[in-house]
């Protein structure tokens, strides 16, 4: 597995396919993908999306992509080590709708990307074994009254499982357009276990006594008027 890092995490490439079609592509790689590998093999086959490094961008950007780099960027120069398998997305969708969203995943013990190491060789204890994921979400709100998201941003976290599946995301105590180093501060303390994982039975509601955790990103003005345009093109197309 290619690990990127800091500037060359880059995104995306999308096929020109109408929101009904790539509902259902996406709906096909979830129900077919077992690994992140699988996901990647399956998004570029269908021609939704590919990761390309720093200088090969290709077709049209998501409103989130400058933020999510931006994020990649300040872990990465913090020491937090990620892994090829992150991407930035609009075509997931829990009801009607799709949202944006963005995947980050991280090893902070240095082992979930060594392809010749064994799970069973792994030393008992060992923290994040098969790696963190961070999510970035931007819903619609369309479908709240349906038990969906509010309308806006959120962050949240989970462990990855030998499986290539994950343990249920937690919500991550930040602001929806945190600041890159918000993100950093807030994920040090959830590989600390400083912030403690959520289960499905609270909704994902972390074990933390403190606050939000540090600022907004300073574009954060700009960052929501790309996703709000996003949702109203999303809304219109539904």
């Amino acid at each position: 597995m290619n690990v990127m890092r800091g500037s060359d995490y880059r995104v995306t490439a999308h096929s020109q396919v109408s929101p009904h079609e790539r509902r259902q592509a996406m709906q096909y790689v979830r129900r077919r993908a077992r690994s992140a590998e699988d996901r990647q093999l399956l998004l570029t086959t269908l021609g939704l999306k590919t990761h390309t490094a720093k200088g090969d961008l290709m077709t049209r950007a998501l409103p989130h992509d400058p933020y999510i780099t931006a994020v990649c960027d300040a872990l990465t120069a913090a020491g937090l080590e990620l892994t090829g398998s992150s991407w930035t997305d609009d075509g997931e969708s829990r009801g009607t709708y799709c949202y944006l969203n963005a995947v980050i995943t991280l090893d902070p013990s240095g082992t979930h990307d060594t392809d010749d190491t064994d799970d069973e060789d792994l030393p008992a204890g060992t923290p994040w074994r098969h790696g963190l994921l961070l999510i970035w979400e931007w819903h619609t709100g369309i479908e709240e009254e349906d038990g969906e998201p509010a309308r806006g941003p959120l962050w949240l976290f989970a462990e990855l499982r030998a499986d290539g599946s994950n343990e249920y995301p937690t919500t991550l105590p930040v602001y929806g357009y945190a600041s890159p180093a918000a993100i950093v501060e807030a994920t040090r303390k959830v590989i600390s276990r400083e912030i403690g994982a959520g289960h499905s039975f609270n909704g994902g509601t972390p074990t933390w006594d403190g606050q939000l955790i540090g600022d907004s990103w300073e574009q954060r003005a700009e960052l929501d008027t790309a996703c709000e345009a996003w949702g109203n093109d999303e809304a219109s197309s539904g």
